[in-house]
């Protein structure tokens, strides 16, 4: 039997050291500003799952049916994705576990086994006009990327009856 030998792999660099003070300075700067960011934005977070109890495509909520780690449960949803995700009530969105999986393509049934229609953003668009109408903001989607205004896939279109009454 023979052996296979790794390949040879050059030794890397050794990694720049700082001294600790200069380290220590960065830190408490960059710091203490994002830390009264992330507590805003989890005030924020925090009271967007409070109000919104359930799924903004098929209607399931918390108190229904299995819920947990094998069940479904309630997911945030951001409509921008990428670099453009932020923690913005204007690009938030709560979903099920099912139509969350569905919408990023894992491609879901309904009870009596049937393939339900995919969901894309313009759902989704739809689905935040509906569930979330005061903070509802096509152009705030725009801008996190760098859009004038949406494009016509991005417009809203009316989500698949297959998908009402938690579905």
């Amino acid at each position: 039997m023979l052996r296979r030998h790794k390949p040879w792999n050059p030794p890397r660099k050794p990694l720049k050291k700082t001294p600790l003070a200069k380290r220590k300075k960065g830190l408490a700067k960059v710091s203490t500003k994002k830390r009264a960011y992330d507590q805003a934005a989890k005030g924020m977070f925090d009271e967007f799952i409070e109000t919104h109890t359930s799924c903004a495509v098929c209607g399931w909520f918390a108190g229904q049916g299995r819920h947990g780690r094998y069940g479904r449960h309630l997911e945030t949803h951001h409509l921008a994705k990428g670099t453009a995700r932020k923690h913005d009530r204007r690009l938030l969105l709560r979903l099920c576990s099912r139509c969350h999986a569905h919408l990023h393509g894992g491609g879901c049934f309904d009870d009596a086994g049937n393939r339900l229609p995919p969901l894309t953003d313009a759902h989704m668009m739809q689905a935040k006009y509906e569930s979330d109408r005061r903070y509802y903001s096509p152009k705030a989607v725009a801008e996190a990327y760098g859009w004038k205004s949406l494009p016509k896939s991005w417009r809203r279109k009316p989500i698949p009856e297959a998908f009402r009454n938690g579905a």
